[in-house]
């Protein structure tokens, strides 16, 4: 059965609902857009029942409201209408600073872990040189030692490479915290002074087919989301003294962006290069109008 979208206005005041009455559960991000899907369970009555999602973002595109329900029940339509309800801006913002808070924790902790990577290291040097002068003066030996010679040598390179990829990793995990921190930053410097949020009230029609609880689905598309990868190129030399042959890594990140107005955390995130068309709807054929008259029989 084909989904009835009804498009009203009304103005609602009540405390903020939203992600923890339909939370976010799924949402793949194209490169201008993001299709999100909230889920939510509700109990049926007289074999009907009417799923609620409150205060999605005003920027959807109400042709791409889509939902679907467990089991053997049915949606079989959505309504929707702009709604204005109050928002305790003051409780946000505290989410927002404590979240910074703990990133700021972690950053902390990364660059304590790195300053600790960077002492050793320069003692791993300052081994090496001491090692170097030693090795210098039992060559005055008629019978040097060469063979222990290897052996601290090749001590002292695996050490120094694994505190180089160690701290490499380090600061991968550092820009990732840092670029974490800096949305946080953004998104708590838009939190406006006013004490109102504008957005959509979806409703959901469900026939339950003899389901007592049936849990629904709504999906939607909606501009300001965005991704991009990003690449980090390390090489690690193998030779000794830190030349010669060695390892290429690639790692490969994601950043993703978006000013829905929503929070997505939690959800499932899949992103895709696709570029899908907005309300594309089954063509439907025009009519062909055919012309005939009955002949008599021919003698």
């Amino acid at each position: 059965m084909s989904m009835v979208t009804i498009l009203a206005v009304a103005t609602l005041a009540a405390p903020a609902a939203g992600s923890s009455e339909a939370p976010v559960d799924r949402v793949v991000v194209y490169a201008d857009r993001a299709e999100v899907t909230r889920r939510t369970t509700v109990s049926c009555s007289a074999d009907r029942a009417r799923a609620l999602f409150p205060l999605l973002p005003g920027g959807l595109d109400v042709r791409t409201l889509r939902a679907s329900a467990s089991g053997r029940a049915r949606a079989v339509g959505t309504s929707s209408r702009p709604v204005t309800r109050e928002q305790n801006l003051d409780q946000r913002a505290a989410e927002l600073q404590q979240r910074i808070r703990r990133l700021d924790q972690q950053i902390r902790v990364v660059d304590e872990q790195r300053g600790l990577l960077d002492k050793r290291l320069a003692t791993l040097f300052a081994y090496q040189n001491y090692f170097v002068n030693l090795a210098s003066e039992s060559m005055r030996n008629a019978r040097p030692d060469t063979g222990r010679w290897s052996q601290v040598l090749e001590f002292l390179r695996t050490q120094r490479l694994d505190r180089v990829a160690k701290t490499a990793g380090l600061a991968v995990q550092r820009r990732q915290f840092a670029r974490q921190r800096e949305l946080l930053q953004r998104r708590l410097a838009h939190l406006a002074p006013a004490r109102t949020r504008s957005g959509l009230e979806v409703e959901v029609a469900v026939e339950c087919r003899g389901e007592s609880t049936v849990g629904v689905s709504l999906s939607y598309v909606v501009a300001g989301a965005t991704w991009k990868p990003e690449y980090d190129l390390r090489f690690l030399p193998g030779g000794r003294g830190g030349v010669g042959p060695g390892r290429l890594e690639l790692g490969v990140s994601v950043v993703v962006r978006q000013s829905t107005g929503e929070d997505w955390e939690n959800a499932r995130l899949l992103l895709s290069t696709a570029k899908p068309r907005l309300g594309a709807e089954t063509p439907y054929p025009a009519r062909l109008t055919v012309y005939a008259r009955e002949t008599g029989k021919e003698k």
